[in-house]
């Protein structure tokens, strides 16, 4: 998967710059830098993808929260597509705010 590669790349980049002024400077050994850079990159980017994935479980979740909560303020003959629309004229903070206190 493309993403996956380019996010361990990054995470690689981000551990690179912080770790390697720590192996220069003798702080981290040689052998500890390699493992940070090859098995920790990868626990790593297991928890952050795991993170994303609940983040976007989580937003989905909000929007569909507060699209429910708009279309019970709507009359009853108020389509799909305009209960959406009315949502997407909302920001997501103020999603947020709705699907939390369940009201407008």
């Amino acid at each position: 998967m493309v993403w996956k590669e380019l996010l361990k790349e990054l995470l690689k980049w981000l551990l690179g710059v912080i770790f390697a002024p720590l192996v220069a400077k003798g702080i981290l050994s040689d052998e500890l830098y390699t493992r940070l850079m090859t098995e920790g990159v990868q626990q790593i980017l297991g928890v952050v993808i795991a993170l994303l994935l609940l983040l976007w479980g989580m937003r989905q979740q909000i929007i569909s929260t507060a699209k429910t909560v708009i279309a019970a303020q709507l009359p009853e003959q108020t389509s799909v597509k305009e209960v959406n629309e009315a949502a997407k004229e909302l920001t997501f903070k103020e999603k947020v705010q709705v699907a939390v206190k369940q009201e407008l």
